[in-house]
């Protein structure tokens, strides 16, 4: 019997060798958890203190920012696939969509918390994780101005107040802005040069800055758009700013008619047609709106009458309609 006796240094062996298979697998199923921490400077036990156990919902969380930061938007997109009814998986969704051109397209048909899923709101009471990413869509759109401000303040209130995804961002727009010492100062931070992918931002900053206050967001849209009426990315994100925020009034002086097209837009004019009692065939076709969105909403009138504006049977049918969204839709929706 004494032949099948296992060897002590055989159970080591096995033992080291299972918890490196889990320390493995661990790596690969958090993969977007660690790089999260490592860009924070943090060590795995703080960042479980700080933002929680790795779980699905934060590897999801930090596979948006991580990925978003690399510029892989097919990830992006991949992830917020699945609609996770979450304020940040809605930023990242909408800005994915932004890059790929098909924000306005594919707004309705998504969870939108009013306008805050499309630009994170910087205000008391944020969470600083959600202020640190607030910079990532206006630095898409060519608002380093404020990008820079929301990476400040994501460096200030993380617990480590250091770490490469600031210093990389914040060595970008010191490059956009020719701030050389600012250059000088994050690069060595970073331990080396940055690569000029933010060279394609430079055309889309604006000429000359302008005094806004928090949560002017309109403001600062129409800045980026009046430096660059070009910067399409911007002029999406202007008018869905509008349509999120039910401004019809601030839409139709900031639509563009034929510089994109889209049903979002479509139905959007309809709303403000049919409330100032314009809706005619002169109008429809001044704007260039299908019969077939029309007939859409003479259908949508006849069921709002229909089933007495009751919200869980018109959102069966048309919660994909700005309609809808225009008439019931909140944060909770």
């Amino acid at each position: 019997m004494g032949r099948y006796k296992i060897k002590p240094i055989r159970i080591v062996l096995a033992i080291m060798l299972l918890l490196a298979c889990a320390v493995a697998f661990f790596c690969v199923r958090f993969s977007n958890y660690l790089a999260f921490g490592r860009s924070v400077d943090m060590p795995l036990l703080q960042e479980w203190q700080v933002y929680g156990a790795p779980s699905a919902e934060n590897e999801w969380m930090f596979g948006l920012i991580v990925n978003s930061e690399r510029n892989n938007w097919d990830k992006v997109e991949k992830l917020t696939k699945r609609d996770h009814h979450s304020l940040i998986g809605t930023y990242y969704h909408n800005l994915a969509m932004a890059k790929k051109g098909r924000l306005s397209q594919e707004l309705m048909n998504y969870y939108q918390p009013l306008a805050d899923g499309l630009l994170l709101p910087i205000r008391q009471g944020s969470r600083p994780l959600f202020v640190s990413c607030a910079g990532e869509v206006w630095y898409q759109l060519g608002g380093v101005i404020m990008a820079e401000h929301a990476t400040m303040l994501g460096l200030a209130f993380t617990a480590t107040q250091s770490g490469k995804r600031f210093y990389r961002r914040l060595a970008q727009i010191a490059h956009i802005n020719g701030d050389t010492c600012a250059i000088k100062k994050y690069e060595r931070l970073l331990g080396g040069p940055i690569d000029d992918d933010w060279k394609e931002k430079v055309p889309f900053v604006p000429k000359t800055d302008t005094i806004v206050f928090a949560g002017q967001n309109r403001m600062l849209l129409r800045n980026l758009l009046e430096s660059n009426p070009d910067n399409i990315m911007a002029y999406e994100y202007l008018l869905c700013y509008d349509l999120l925020s039910k401004d019809i009034g601030s839409f139709i002086e900031d639509y563009v008619p034929g510089k994109v097209k889209s049903q979002l837009y479509d139905e959007a004019l309809i709303v403000y047609l049919a409330g100032d009692g314009m809706l005619s065939n002169a109008m429809l076709e001044k704007y260039g709106i299908s019969k077939a969105v029309f007939n859409n909403f003479r259908a949508y009138g006849d069921a709002y009458m229909m089933t007495n504006a009751n919200k869980r049977k018109m959102k069966e049918k048309y919660g994909n309609t700005y309609w809808y969204y225009f008439n019931f839709a909140d944060k909770d929706d």
